[in-house]
């Protein structure tokens, strides 16, 4: 605040400045007072109090603006620092806490803004770096985080947290060499924090699952991780991770059903083997963390919202309403509704794409979604999440549907609690619970989430009467439908394997577990001229698969590997295969979908959990009944060799049979699916 003003300067003071700058002076010395005793509230409102007598003052805005920080008053917060800032636009520390408030309420494009001009102010302060390279990581700008977290440590070479952070973004674009150097540099400089050590792990765990001594690397990694904290979380789940890979069960499986906490994140325990328990657990956890994020924003009233001529308000919000496989399927599924029943409204966290910058493929998708939304389109992708929220509330859609959840959509659960429309449903990008109440309802069918498991989703369950998950095949193939499947195109494949027995999965390679691939190892081994055919999704992944198969003593000519076909024939080449081979326990979703509507049967081992059972539901609901259902592991390698063994000329046969049934079933009827 102001100092004391003696001499020549206070002489030329009026007395009525004089007493403003007194009174100022004493009511902060009040107001640090109740804030050295913890009374953050009376602290904020005496500092308030300042800040308006002060008001000239750049100083007494910053306090106040603490001072409003710390009783949780961010709007007020956020007033007084740019107050400051007009006061005194060299003010860093005032632009600094801008920026993080900007981040933390979901604006971090604005925040970035702020954090360049910090750095303007402060361009050797290494933690500037830092913060301004969270949050373009944030923005998954990870090339320009990684060049922001080099200038970090050029100034200060032993900054551990940002050779963790620059691990991080090299891990987001695919250099995992470069990010275990980065993460190992972390280690080394503070040998004593625990999670340097479970980044290694986690790297080695998720990036070499195959390689055993890579695991066993990260075994040694992880446990110097939980010696260092016995209560992290994560470092347990990944140990027990690496120990499933080296065929350690136990300890992983009984510390999964011990500590419900340790999973990274709801989309990631999809792929392990854990209870529905557990799996409600997890969720419940980050659903938790996700309402203490909003705890400070208001939410958006329960009020009933009259309907206009009878027609029903439904919004969709999700990142992927674009040229994305669910905004593919979804422009379909809008076209289907009847708009004289219902208006739909949809609201995109992803960019609009831009002329002369984006393909034309890009923007002919975007063109298609924007006209069959018809009760509006609107790019939100810019705008804070609470501003998000109340642009949904505005529009008054009676039901908001979550076509993301856990996936993909930064903040979109957070949206949905502050409960911008009356009915909350979730639907098809996140198949298990949210964990979130305010989700009042998740649309499934009693295939997918049998009635008996109801206790382990906190949402209502909305049965749809075949296969809740909706695909626009009807309509993106409809070409395949007039053309007989023996004059389907086969050039798209290997010649060299058109006589061997085709086994395949397109799944991406983070589903395919060890215990799956031993299983497709045995298949190779036991069924003639087999060979198993797989979607090269990256280098590094498909050179690990080929080195494991090499170690379970199959020679690399057994495994195929090809790109993506253009997608005019991208179901249509999938009918080159005899056999798909489902993984468990998350198995085919989109892709299964893909495979019956190409008539190819799917032998899959469903499990308890939703995400288990997506292609069994598509599978019943596309006629072919549980033929190709196994009951376990052993059931699922029987099933396989049994229909291998008939031979290609019979089960091709099979498959013209249930392609013509599959087009025409329930789980490709788009009318079907809308009335519904």
């Amino acid at each position: 605040m102001w100092a004391v003003v003696d001499g020549q300067e206070g002489e030329l003071l009026s007395e009525k400045e004089r007493a403003r700058r007194e009174e100022a002076n004493r009511l902060f010395s009040v107001a640090n007072a109740y804030r050295e005793q913890g009374d953050h509230v009376h602290a904020a409102e005496i500092f308030e109090e300042v800040a308006d007598l002060a008001y000239d003052n750049p100083d007494a805005q910053y306090h106040a603006g603490m001072a409003h920080l710390q009783a949780g008053r961010l709007d007020d917060a956020k007033f007084r620092w740019e107050k400051c800032l007009e006061l005194q636009q060299d003010h860093s520390v005032a632009m600094f806490n801008l920026a993080t408030l900007f981040a933390e309420t979901g604006n971090v494009v604005k925040a970035t803004e702020m954090m360049h001009k910090v750095l303007q102010l402060q361009p050797e302060d290494p933690d500037n770096y830092k913060t301004l390279a969270i949050l373009l990581f944030k923005q998954d700008k990870n090339q320009e985080a990684i060049a922001e977290y080099m200038k970090c440590i050029h100034r200060e070479p032993l900054h551990a947290d940002c050779y963790c952070g620059m691990g991080n973004a090299f891990v987001r674009i695919g250099k995992y060499d470069e990010a275990q150097e980065a993460y190992t540099a972390a280690a080394n400089i503070n040998p004593n924090e625990a999670g340097y050590s479970n980044n290694i792990g986690n790297l080695l765990v998720r990036h070499h699952r195959f390689n055993h001594t890579a695991q066993q690397l990260a075994i040694k990694y992880l446990k110097n991780s939980v010696s260092l904290d016995g209560t992290y979380a994560d470092g347990y789940f990944n140990l027990g991770e690496a120990y499933s890979a080296v065929s350690q069960y136990d300890f992983a499986s009984r510390r999964r059903e011990y500590d419900v906490t340790i999973c990274p994140n709801p989309l990631e325990s999809l792929s392990y083997e854990l209870s529905l328990n557990v799996l409600r657990h997890i969720a419940e956890a980050h659903g938790q963390e996700a309402r203490t994020f909003v705890r400070n924003f208001q939410r958006f009233p329960l009020n009933p919202l009259p309907m206009t001529d009878g027609v029903l308000r439904v919004g969709y919000v999700s990142i992927e309403l674009r040229d994305r496989p669910v905004g593919k399927d979804m422009v379909y599924a809008f076209r289907a509704h009847d708009p004289s029943k219902v208006s739909l409204i949809c609201f995109s966290l992803n960019p609009n794409p831009r002329e002369g910058v984006d393909s034309e493929e890009t923007l002919s998708w975007h063109r298609k979604m924007k006209a069959e939304c018809k009760g509006g389109y609107l790019d939100l992708s810019s705008t804070a999440f609470y501003e998000t929220a109340s642009a949904i509330n505005r529009e008054q859609p009676h039901v908001l549907i979550n076509l993301d959840g856990w996936t993909s959509a930064p903040l979109i659960n957070e949206i949905f609690i502050l409960s911008p429309a009356p009915i909350q449903l979730s639907f098809k990008g996140f198949p298990g619970t949210t964990g979130i109440a305010e989700h009042h309802g998740i649309v499934a069918d009693r295939k997918v989430i049998p009635p008996e498991f109801s206790e382990f989703y906190v949402e209502r369950l909305v049965y749809m009467p075949h296969s809740y998950h909706y695909n626009g095949h009807d309509s993106l193939y409809a070409h395949l439908a007039e053309l007989d499947p023996s004059s389907w195109p086969s050039q798209f494949f290997p010649a060299d394997a058109i006589d061997s027995f085709i086994l395949c999965n397109f799944n991406q390679f983070y589903k395919i577990t060890p215990k799956v691939w031993q299983l497709w190892m045995h298949l190779l081994g036991q069924v003639p001229d087999s060979k198993l055919w797989l979607l090269s999704w990256n280098e590094a992944g498909k050179q690990s698969l080929l080195r494991y198969a090499k170690q379970s003593g199959i020679p690399s000519d057994k495994l195929i590997f090809t790109t993506f076909f253009e997608e005019k024939w991208h179901v249509a080449s999938k009918a080159n295969c005899d056999l798909f081979v489902d993984t468990r326990p998350y198995a085919a979703h989109g892709t299964a979908a893909d495979a019956l509507f190409a008539g190819l049967p799917i032998i899959s081992a469903p499990g308890e959990s939703m995400a288990s059972r997506v292609s069994l539901s598509l599978s019943l609901a596309s006629g072919i009944g549980d033929l190709f259902i196994a009951r376990n592991d052993q059931d699922y390698v029987r099933l396989a060799q049994h229909f291998a063994l008939k031979g290609r000329k019979t089960l091709r046969s099979l498959k013209q049979a249930m392609q013509r049934s599959a087009i025409k079933s329930a789980a490709f009827d788009s009318a079907r699916w809308a009335s519904n």
